[in-house]
């Protein structure tokens, strides 16, 4: 993402607020699109559909979609890490004309496997063929998102993403306002659908218009799961980790069964929910400064080695970098516990707002305070990847699945006061592990530099060794 946050830096170089605003909004929405438009889109439509739905309809209509979205990401997860590293390396490569093929053979290769797994899953269900059949369009289109956003990352034109975003979430609560007065719960379904296949089909016309179109296919990229298994790892449990707690409050005396396949847990679901869109600002100041700032020193790093520097002067320019990894880090802190203490401050305005319970206060508070600190922990885990630190990235995410699930089961076993803690717990112990170990790693990073690299031994001496 450092290439759009380049580009976005433009709009801080203008002479009003106006553009400062623009700028962060459109930071926000690129590293955060699905998420801050499914929340806008259920709360909207949530209100539209209180006179034609009943209780019981509204949460089944919330379930399925959290539930396309939680699947989704974590389906996709397990090829996303894989494909960034494959298409960042055809870039490097300059091997632009790789990128489109690359997308459709993701594409292809993705949705072939959820097809089947969203088909055997909805065969357990009790909804009717029309509905089964909704989601599972609404599921793929879900996943061809994700990997959309992929390519996109390296993409030039980042109004156009954030148009995809803006006019899908617009076509979706229009079509579900007008559809769902006189389909009901379809109709509400269908007209979230529609605009979420219109949003991928404009990412992928992006995807096109950006890097063209050449030959069809390249499956290339499925040599990178056997290259880098430590990445397919790290999409697994990381994305695990972060829908584990759901899943258990799901599947736990607390969760309530709308249908065989379909398990929700309102009380601790919605006030997760809401805390999430609190880090925003964090997400948006790592997109907009830290990871340009911290890509510039990063360059200079690898440039100083690949020109031969004295170590000495390796070593200058490995503490600049991290001097400045640690100053910007710091700032994302203050940021966003600056935001994080006004959310705070005003959960019970939020509380309102978003209609929930006085129940929920205690999660939405302690709520807050988790995704402050996950947020920090996936910063984290994106400086792991740009040293290929992908062991340790793998070691952290395993933790995270691992404590976030374990301590999740233990607050649900103390009772309601302790909802939320678990997933808190577990995002600062975490956080935690992962910040030492990083620190550990940095302070030795010329050594791993070097020690981590293939050796390659003199050509007429290995010619020798193989005609022996």
């Amino acid at each position: 993402m450092a290439g759009i946050g380049f580009r976005l830096q433009k709009l801080l170089e203008g002479d009003t607020y106006t553009d400062v605003f623009r700028a962060y909004v459109y930071a926000s929405i690129i590293s955060a699109g699905p998420l801050i438009f499914t929340v806008a889109a259920i709360a909207l439509i949530g209100v539209v559909s209180r006179e034609n739905l009943t209780l019981q309809e509204q949460d089944i209509l919330r379930g399925l979609i959290v539930y396309v979205f939680a699947f989704s990401l974590i389906g996709v997860g397990m090829v996303q890490l894989v494909a960034t590293r494959y298409v960042a390396d055809r870039m490097f490569l300059r091997d632009d004309m790789s990128l489109v093929p690359s997308f459709l053979s993701v594409i292809e290769f993705v949705f072939i496997f959820q097809a089947i797994v969203a088909l055997i899953a909805l065969s357990f269900s009790q909804f009717s063929l029309p509905m089964a059949l909704t989601v599972y369009i609404l599921y793929l289109f879900v996943c061809g998102i994700w990997l959309s956003m992929i390519f996109l990352s390296a993409a030039y034109s980042y109004k156009s993403i954030v148009w995809s975003f803006v006019t899908g979430c617009c076509v979706s609560f229009v079509a579900a306002f007008f559809w769902g007065k006189y389909s009901g719960l379809m109709g509400y379904l269908l007209g979230f659908t529609l605009g979420q296949g219109l949003t991928f089909l404009l990412l992928c016309i992006r995807v096109f218009v950006e890097f063209g179109y050449y030959h069809a296919f390249d499956f290339n990229f499925i040599k990178y799961f056997f290259r880098y298994p430590a990445l397919f790892g790290i999409g697994v449990f990381y994305y695990w980790g972060i829908w584990i707690d759901k899943f258990v409050f799901w599947f736990s005396d607390v969760g309530r069964e709308l249908d065989p396949i379909l398990y929700l847990a309102p009380q601790y679901d919605a006030p997760i929910f809401v805390a999430y869109l609190t880090i925003l600002p964090a997400m948006s100041y790592f997109l907009m400064k830290m990871e340009t700032q911290f890509f510039v020193r990063y360059q200079k790093y690898f440039a100083g080695i690949i020109s031969r520097l004295p170590l000495e002067g390796v070593r200058r320019l490995k503490i600049d970098m991290i001097d400045n990894l640690r100053d910007s880090f710091q700032k994302v802190i203050l940021l966003q516990g600056i935001v994080s203490l006004m959310a705070l401050w005003a959960v019970p305005w939020i509380i309102k707002i978003v209609h929930l319970n006085s129940l929920q206060i205690g999660v939405l508070r302690i709520g807050i305070l988790g995704a402050f600190l996950q947020g920090l922990l996936l910063i984290l885990m994106n400086i792991y990847f740009y040293f290929e630190f992908y062991r340790e990235a793998l070691w952290v995410s395993i933790i995270f699945f691992l404590l976030n699930g374990i301590l999740t089961l233990l607050s649900i076993k103390i009772g309601l006061a302790a909802y939320g803690y678990g997933y808190t717990g577990a995002c600062f112990l975490s956080l935690i592990f992962a910040y030492l170990l990083l620190d550990s790693r940095l302070k030795d990073l010329e050594y791993w530099t070097f020690m981590t690299q293939p050796i390659y031994r003199p050509r007429l001496q290995l010619e020798a060794e193989q005609s022996k």
